[in-house]
């Protein structure tokens, strides 16, 4: 009895010690993000200036495949900004317990539809709210990158050229 007892003590303590080695690799991981999204974020902003500034500059110059190929650079350089700030976004998450709070949704949505502007201009889109949305339970960033990756989503796979994206609420 006394041997089971040890060995249990034993088998506790050693998965005692992964979970902590877990968490330390979880949380190197989550410093790992963070620093590399941030990081990555100053060059993008560089080479997107650049290019912004040759399509101001130089638009008269170029034929119409360097423009559309400056055009499409600088689109990529939008979507990869975008990943990174998602890839910053998840990061932060992880970093935080969840809160849950009353949260008004039509706030939310309303936050990320303009935080997502660009993105709907771009694709020359429509995003509407059918109706007031309800106020729920729940943890405000959480529920705002949901509503972000859907919105998103529906843009990106979307092959309609006006696609359109409606959310509402049945209650």
């Amino acid at each position: 009895m006394r041997t089971q007892m040890l060995k249990l003590q034993e088998v506790k303590e050693n998965l005692e010690a992964k979970a902590a080695e877990l968490a330390k690799i979880n949380r190197e991981l989550d410093d790992f993000t963070y620093i590399a999204s941030h990081d990555l974020k100053e060059p993008l902003r560089g080479i997107s200036s650049y290019c912004q500034i040759l399509l101001e500059d130089y638009s008269g110059k170029l034929d119409d495949d360097g423009q559309r190929r400056l055009e499409s650079l600088v689109g990529l350089c939008q979507r990869l900004s975008r990943l990174i700030d998602d890839l910053l976004t998840y990061s932060q998450i992880g970093r935080t317990e969840p809160e849950a709070a009353p949260i008004d949704l039509n706030e939310i949505v309303a936050d990320v539809i303009d935080t997502l502007g660009a993105a709907i201009d771009e694709r020359n889109a429509i995003v509407r709210v059918k109706g007031s949305l309800p106020t729920v339970e729940a943890d405000r960033v959480l529920v705002g990158e949901v509503f972000r990756n859907l919105i998103a989503n529906a843009l990106k796979f979307n092959e309609n050229p006006l696609p359109a994206v409606e959310i509402g609420h049945d209650g």
